[in-house]
């Protein structure tokens, strides 16, 4: 029995109705236009047809996949973009040529690190989860190039200008940061419950990797979280979501500019470096990483122990900031038998 175009009251559009090799069919055509929904609804009798005469790899499209994905507790965020572009689109037609050219379609103006991680990553996850359920073959798209940019990160110094300009909320919350390297998502779904002031440690429920973990409280952390008059609900309460303490500190630094501009026009021979502003993932993640190998000593692999890094890969991008054992061999270079004229 083939498919009928019928109408409806509560829509303007053509609906089609009928059974298809067993299966029945009720569904929208998304179209007011009759010869249009003719066509559609050939369309999805042979997707039928299709998948009864050779399978599911066959007629799957990429919302299929997406379905799969977020019922497999796949993360939604970011595949908007993928979803609107790929939505009908069968699986064994996406292509790593039709991925880029999708790319160039959507993100026009933006940095190839970003499109890889709006439009690259989430399509690779949707895929690699349809592929894993039987909807299509296993595909690897190749990412744009990225050129690698040295994390950035926040000296002692760069805290001794900046507390003094803070309000005590954010002078707490930004210390908290770099002596912990939580992620601030971390931080603000922090509870009082969660911290054992004793032990001087705070337990990490929800994290980005899925893996709870503990973290040790330095006694700068400790005090400055004593100074916090509640010890019910959220520890930071005070802020809402991380862009409000981005905000915040990105406010405090233009105040210290302004601050430095004022004294380098008055003393333009004692001219001071106006402070960059860092957001609150370079001056907690980034910070930390640089000062534990720094001044703390740990190599790579002692930083996977803290918890806060799941593969050596994303803690080997911070080892340029520190001179390795290796680099201070140099020292054992000739030097005294080598004339220098």
């Amino acid at each position: 029995m083939s498919l009928k175009l019928i109408k409806i009251k509560r829509s303007a559009n053509w609906y089609m109705r009928g059974t298809v090799r067993g299966q029945d069919v009720y569904e929208s055509t998304g179209t007011t236009e009759r010869k249009v929904a003719e066509h559609v609804a050939h369309k999805r009798e042979k997707e039928i047809w299709d998948y009864f005469l050779h399978g599911k790899k066959q007629v799957s499209t990429f919302a299929d996949a997406v379905d799969v994905y977020l019922t497999h507790n796949g993360e939604k965020k970011f595949l908007k973009s993928a979803f609107d572009y790929f939505g009908r689109w069968k699986l064994r037609d996406i292509d790593q040529t039709a991925v880029d050219k999708g790319a160039r379609a959507t993100f026009k103006n933006h940095k190839n690190s970003s499109i890889n991680r709006l439009w690259y990553d989430p399509i690779s996850a949707v895929m690699h989860k349809a592929a894993e359920h039987g909807l299509c073959e296993y595909k690897r798209f190749k990412k744009l190039k990225v050129k690698p940019v040295p994390p950035k990160w926040a000296t002692p110094a760069y805290f001794e200008t900046f507390w003094p300009y803070c309000n005590d909320n954010l002078r707490i919350i930004t210390t908290f940061l770099p002596y912990t390297g939580c992620r601030i998502t971390e931080v603000l779904n922090l509870n009082w419950s969660d911290i054992d002031l004793e032990k001087k440690t705070a337990f990490i429920k929800t994290t980005k990797t899925g893996v709870s973990r503990s973290v040790h409280l330095p006694d700068i952390v400790m005090d400055a979280l004593l100074e916090l008059p509640h010890r019910q609900g959220r520890v930071f309460s005070m802020y809402r979501a991380k862009d409000a303490v981005n905000r915040a500190i990105r406010r405090t630094v233009e105040r210290i500019n302004r601050d430095i501009q004022h004294h380098n026009k008055k003393y333009p021979d004692k001219a001071k470096e106006e402070l960059e502003y860092l957001s609150t993932h370079k001056l907690g993640s980034h910070t930390y990483a640089t000062w534990m190998m720094r001044y703390a000593g740990l190599n790579p692999r002692q930083m996977l122990g803290t918890g806060r890094w799941q593969d050596i890969k994303s803690v080997i991008r911070y080892t340029h900031t520190v001179d390795s054992e290796e680099g201070q061999k140099a020292d054992l270079l000739p030097g005294d038998t080598v004339k220098n004229p």
